[in-house]
């Protein structure tokens, strides 16, 4: 998950500075982009990240618990006699723990 946020994070910093050098050199400033405003971008990039990748992180823990969840109860005896397997739950909780 950290290297989703540094990838989010330096991606915005990259468009920020881009955008930047290309204003500065509109407005004449010789000493290039301002460096607090790259900075300032560059935290903000680091918030939006860490809000992206906790939702996919919380999103992917629920599915392991939803899908562990129905591989428990699909070993239930359905009338048969003999317990009953849902192959896709069993197949979705193995390669998830890979």
């Amino acid at each position: 998950m950290f290297f989703g946020k540094l990838f989010i994070c330096l991606t915005t910093f990259a468009i920020i500075y881009v955008i930047s050098t290309q204003n500065a050199a509109e407005l004449g400033l010789v000493n290039g982009p301002p460096i607090l405003t790259l900075f300032i971008c560059l935290i903000i990039g680091f918030g939006v990240g860490d809000t992206f990748m906790g939702t996919v992180e919380a999103a992917g823990r629920h599915l392991l618990i939803y899908c562990l969840c129905l591989f428990i109860h699909s070993f239930t005896f359905m009338g048969t006699g003999k317990p009953q397997v849902d192959i896709y739950a069993f197949i979705v909780c193995f390669f998830w723990f890979l």
